[in-house]
């Protein structure tokens, strides 16, 4: 009987996950994701040989990061007098690691930051231009604060993502397969553990994922009505000061300040 209810379990709970892969299909979602993809992919192609660079500086930095621990535990060892060694060499062998870790993640963070803004200028250029070219008929429908926020909050998100997304993905899965190596010669028993605690998290992730998509869709939207309040409030300042109606804007940026901090503590204690 009880071989039979979890056979009953197990082909529910496929049938669950087809009825959630044929609702993402039919409501378009993962369609939307694959032109989001292809869209950046674009970008990620055009700058392929920085995103490469990427690459190679993150595994490099994730090997010696590895190395360190297993260096790190062989002094230890020979510390605690639990494997005899030469103090001396594993000392230094660890010293460089660290020396080099170092000098590593300074140079990956000097390459990341002329490769970021390398890729951001060349984006927001290109979106600058587009915008000019528009026709103005179908700008008409955005603020001109609404424009500019877009042109440099959107485009630094677009460039980090071009510069991040590909390595990042490389670099965590090089990680994951040394971490579960090192794990697996050491204690096959903690690694086992941490195989199967990969889906819960994964499950967890996919949700918490969500959540932030949504909590940053509407944080990008408080602030393109805050820059778009503060640029129709210089350009008609004038205007403003004529009419006498400080205190009314004085007031309407209070609420829209305290919008943006309910916001953003809301985003910030998820």
């Amino acid at each position: 009987m009880r071989p039979l209810r979890q056979l009953f379990d197990n082909n529910r709970c496929g049938m669950d996950i087809s009825k959630k892969i044929k609702s993402k299909i039919e409501d378009g979602s993962f369609r939307e994701m694959w032109l989001e993809f292809k869209w950046l992919w674009t970008y990620i192609r055009r700058y392929r040989w920085v995103v490469i660079i990427h690459i190679l500086l993150g595994v490099a930095a994730t090997v010696m990061s590895l190395l360190s621990s297993l260096a790190m535990r062989d002094v230890i060892d020979i510390v605690t007098g639990f494997e005899s060694g030469k103090i001396i060499g594993s000392f230094i062998f660890l010293a460089a690691l660290m020396v080099g870790s170092v000098v590593m993640n300074a140079a990956a963070s000097r390459i990341a930051a002329v490769i970021n803004i390398r890729v951001q200028n060349g984006i927001q250029a290109e979106v600058y231009d587009r915008m000019l070219r528009t026709d103005w008929q179908s700008l008409e429908q955005f603020r001109s604060g609404d424009l500019i926020n877009r042109l440099n909050g959107d485009v630094n998100t677009v460039a980090s993502g071009v510069t991040g997304f590909l390595p990042g993905f490389i670099t965590g899965i090089v990680q994951f397969l040394g971490a579960l190596i090192i794990m697996l010669c050491n204690d096959p028993i903690m690694a086992l553990i941490a195989l199967i605690g990969a889906p819960v998290y994964v499950m967890s992730s996919r949700a918490l994922i969500k959540r932030m998509r949504e909590y940053s869709s509407k944080m990008k939207e408080i602030g393109s009505q805050v820059m778009s309040f503060h640029e129709d409030s210089f350009r008609n300042l004038s205007t403003i000061k004529s009419f006498g109606v400080m205190d009314g804007f004085r007031d309407r940026m209070h609420v829209m300040q305290e919008t943006y901090r309910t916001a953003m503590l809301d985003y910030n204690r998820f």
